[in-house]
């Protein structure tokens, strides 16, 4: 008896999406520079002391941004390196993961983030989306996961830096 067996395009794989949006009471110049160099601190939610990785800080490594240049972030459980892919300032920055040391590296195979600043009635809206494929077993359940996780990083960072924002003058 001969079996034939045919594999296209590899794994099957699922896109999630994570959308989340943070209004600040001051002006776009005070947030863009916190999108690419800050520390970020504020309360332990459950979630992180559950294994969601606690963001600590996100910078340049380069000094610099521009199209094509690194953005590097770290957490207690790791560390993300990123390409940027826009740049435009004080209005959207987008990155790519390139590589992590996150546990997350066996099952998520490409994830990008846009961060879009919006003046809108006096105040700046900021909504940062985060696309994520995920593949392997268990996407149903790793996609849920990833999505609490990813949703508690938006808030965390943006209640962050609305504490730092409002503190630069």
């Amino acid at each position: 008896m001969l079996l034939l067996v045919s594999v296209t395009g590899g794994p099957p794989v699922s896109e999630l999406v994570v959308q989340t949006s943070h209004r600040f009471s001051c002006p776009a110049s005070k947030v863009w520079p916190l999108l690419c160099d800050s520390r970020t601190e504020g309360r332990t939610s459950l979630l992180f002391l559950l294994g969601v990785p606690q963001p600590l800080q996100c910078r340049l490594p380069d000094g610099h941004g521009e199209v094509g240049a690194e953005r590097e972030c770290q957490s207690d459980r790791g560390t993300v390196h990123q390409r940027i892919l826009e740049w435009l300032p004080e209005q959207r920055l987008s990155f790519r993961m390139e590589e992590t040391t996150l546990p997350i590296r066996g099952f998520v195979d490409d994830m990008v983030d846009t961060i879009e600043l919006l003046p809108v009635h006096g105040a700046l809206q900021v909504t940062r989306t985060t696309s994520i494929r995920v593949s392997g077993q268990f996407r149903f359940f790793r996609r849920w996961l990833l999505y609490l996780g990813v949703k508690q990083v938006h808030h965390y960072v943006f209640r962050s830096w609305a504490r730092l924002a409002s503190s630069v003058r």
